[in-house]
């Protein structure tokens, strides 16, 4: 189907208005413009969530959402927020809409590139250990422990596990739940290229822009940045869910990461959210026609809970 009627109207509405580009920003302008465009256009928040924040280990900070209706024994969604790689998605209000039937926390990260690569997949993987080693204390149910992300969220995630697994950690994950997932920073991935290109709010100047702060050396095929290159794959994987919106940027990296998990065995269910971009999840006050691809992940949680 075609882009949805508000995107497109939102589209011409932001390259009619002047501006600087995003090759000419600082990363500082950068981050300010995303945190703006997040708190102003993110739509309202759920009023049946509450949230908690806390430090782990006085290190590693998380927010927990849990509906009003919490009980212990719930599913418990541990989440790693978007944020082009380099500025933070801790506040955006997206995983509070993925609270419905189970408990959501958030994990944050420090940033590159004042904390250079790897630092932000150090922080997950710290993250990670320290929630399942305090699992008792957060309420969790260890049947029932679901690992999320999207869009740069998806990779320090992703990367994560890799190296969780590659450690021989055992893997607690029920399923594997990525939105929009960034698993290659190279953009080599094109097989669905004439649905990439109309995502006119994610283009080459933003890729620019990421690539070169995340990554200023330049080693873009780096597997733990792009961990679609991972040597290993993704053997002894959980299933995984992946939901991509049909006009996502990243869309064809989502088609070559379905592809090799296929190859590897992996269990596998992909989501497509028509008409909708990148954007989608987080600036739902605007660009809200079709689904929530929040929604599609409390769907995905409420049936994994009873069979895949």
């Amino acid at each position: 189907m075609p882009l949805n009627k508000k995107t497109q109207q939102f589209i011409t509405q932001v390259f009619s208005q002047p501006g600087k580009s995003i090759t000419a920003m600082s990363i500082q302008e950068f981050r300010d413009m995303q945190a703006h465009l997040n708190k102003e256009l993110s739509g309202a928040e759920p009023a049946d969530v509450q949230t908690i924040e806390q430090l782990l280990d006085l290190t590693i900070k998380i927010k927990i959402h849990r509906p009003l209706n919490f009980y212990a024994g719930m599913p418990t969604l541990i989440y790693v927020p978007g944020g082009a790689f380099v500025s933070s998605g801790f506040e955006n209000i997206a995983p509070k809409r993925m609270a419905k039937g189970c408990q959501v926390i958030v994990l944050q990260h420090r940033l590159a590139p004042e904390n250079p690569f790897p630092a932000s997949i150090d922080d997950i993987e710290k993250g990670l250990q320290l929630i399942l080693k305090e699992k008792h204390l957060l309420f969790i149910n260890e049947h029932s422990i679901f690992l999320g992300g999207d869009s740069s969220g998806a990779n320090f995630a992703l990367s994560a596990v890799l190296r969780l697994r590659d450690k021989n950690f055992t893997l607690p994950f029920k399923q594997l739940i990525f939105i929009s997932p960034a698993v290659d920073l190279s953009m080599t991935p094109n097989c669905l290229e004439q649905y990439d290109r109309e995502d006119k709010l994610f283009g080459d100047d933003v890729v620019r822009a990421v690539q070169t702060w995340y990554k200023p050396d330049g080693d873009l095929k780096n597997p733990e940045v792009s961990p679609l290159y991972h040597p290993k794959g993704f053997v002894r994987f959980p299933p995984v869910a992946i939901i991509i919106p049909e006009y996502d940027r990243l869309r064809s990296q989502a088609e070559e990461f379905k592809k090799t998990l296929l190859r590897d065995g992996i269990k596998l269910k992909e989501f497509i959210c028509p008409g909708e971009i990148h954007a989608s999840l987080n600036l739902r006050g605007v660009l809200n026609e079709g689904k929530d691809p929040a929604e599609y992940v409390t769907d995905i949680i409420k049936e994994s809970t009873s069979t895949f």
